[in-house]
């Protein structure tokens, strides 16, 4: 799908650079994004040009970026000792696509999509995972996995908030 709407495509560096307003939409995979026709979208905010490491493992856990791509997380050799090493794997091949859209589709885009059968929200929220959700103009917020969705296609964000 062609968004004949889109008059600009902004890359940030920083978040913060960005002043939200109504029109703009983040741009990870674009899988959903690219779906279906986006008539009250003007500008993309391009999230590649952030350079976030798409997975972060360490003694508290692991850290996963919103732009990791299903397939990176897929492929993420989990330490032998952690017992949900292999939930991991499973969740991203349940998301039943090719592998075009594996190597595309986003696990935050997954999450914030907010489907109620996404693999994605069903990984964080057995994992007892936390967000971390960046609201334009104000102090990052910290939200349950398990409280971010609210509904079909609905969750906690704000607007502009990432």
């Amino acid at each position: 799908m062609d968004l004949n709407t889109i008059v600009e495509v902004k890359r940030p560096s920083s978040a913060d650079d960005v002043r939200w307003r109504d029109g703009y939409a983040w741009l990870a995979g674009g899988t959903w994004l690219f779906s279906e026709p986006q008539v009250k979208t003007d500008t993309l905010i391009d999230l590649a040009s952030l350079g976030w490491p798409s997975l972060s493992a360490s003694a508290k856990g692991l850290d996963i970026a919103a732009t990791c791509t299903i397939a990176e997380l897929e492929r993420f050799k989990t330490p032998p000792y952690w017992k949900a090493g292999p939930l991991l794997r499973e969740c991203c091949r349940a998301l039943l696509a090719s592998f075009k859209i594996w190597n595309a589709a986003t696990v935050g885009g997954n999450i914030c999509l907010s489907l109620p059968a996404s693999p994605m929200v069903s990984l964080t929220v057995a994992l007892e995972a936390v967000f971390t959700l960046w609201p334009r103009g104000a102090a990052p917020r910290e939200v349950r996995a398990v409280d971010f969705v609210t509904g079909n296609h609905q969750n906690v964000l704000w607007p502009g908030e990432l």
